[in-house]
């Protein structure tokens, strides 16, 4: 499993970020994005939940 979490930021910023990671290769036979929107705070339980 693989996660990456980018933000917090503006649109500009996020999608600067998206862009300059690497995307998932041919070995990812399946694969998900999730957005998460929220302050920093109110998503502090899906951090430690997912690890990041």
């Amino acid at each position: 499993m693989r996660a990456r979490l980018i933000g917090p930021g503006d649109p500009f910023e996020l999608r600067t970020a998206l862009i300059e990671g690497d995307a998932p290769g041919h070995e990812w036979v399946l694969s998900a994005g999730v957005v998460l929107v929220g302050s920093l705070d109110g998503l502090s339980f899906v951090r430690e939940l997912v690890g990041l």
